[in-house]
């Protein structure tokens, strides 16, 4: 629990926690991209469309040059 959710209700202290690991979650994909890693990702911004169906993120990485 991130500290900042020990004051909140259940489902504020959620949605705080689950922004703050999908920053934290970003800051990770930020690395990978610049390592080379992935060749990008896009962050879903909340209550969209991709939000409601519990994709957060797309992540793009090429095989084989595809």
């Amino acid at each position: 629990m991130c500290d900042a959710c020990v004051n909140e209700n259940h489902n504020d202290k959620n949605s705080r926690c689950g922004r703050a690991f999908e920053e934290f979650f970003e800051s990770n994909l930020w690395r990978m991209r610049m390592l080379g890693l992935i060749d990008g990702f896009e962050r879903h911004m909340p209550h969209s469309l991709e939000d409601r169906q519990g994709i957060d993120f797309t992540v793009r990485k090429s095989v084989n040059g595809t």
